[in-house]
């Protein structure tokens, strides 16, 4: 069984973080979730989460601490999740390319939100005072 790496970009203004929707279809259609993606053979954290955020979003981030990491099982095969910081300009909006919706969320409002399963994991250790484990 082969160990994934996948990655996922918290983007944050004020108290809200920034959620994408997914297009509908697949195992995760219709949800909201923290952009990124799989890490591909040869490619360090970092390299992947500012490819995965221009190909999901369109905007060029710098990308600052690791802020989470869980695990999780897709298709039968683990996967490790690490989450980082990612800083994007200020006036910067995001392009609907592999989404159909964003929004800028309060950090207390994100829970009711329907959000993929591994990025809701991924919420204790993001925002402790909120969400408990």
């Amino acid at each position: 069984m082969e160990q994934g790496r996948s990655v996922a970009g918290i983007a944050k203004r004020g108290h809200s973080i920034l959620l994408m929707h997914r297009l509908p279809g697949g195992s995760v259609g219709g949800l909201w979730e923290f952009p990124g993606g799989k890490v591909e053979p040869g490619e360090s954290l970092i390299q992947a989460l500012k490819r995965e955020w221009l190909e999901e979003t369109g905007l060029q981030i710098e990308v600052g601490d690791q802020l989470a990491q869980v695990q999780f099982i897709h298709k039968d095969n683990p996967v490790d999740l690490v989450a980082h910081q990612v800083i994007i300009d200020e006036k910067a909006t995001p392009q609907l390319i592999e989404h159909d919706d964003y929004c800028w969320v309060e950090i207390e409002q994100i829970g009711s939100m329907e959000l993929v399963d591994s990025d809701r994991m991924l919420l204790p250790q993001l925002f402790p005072h909120h969400y408990s484990s």
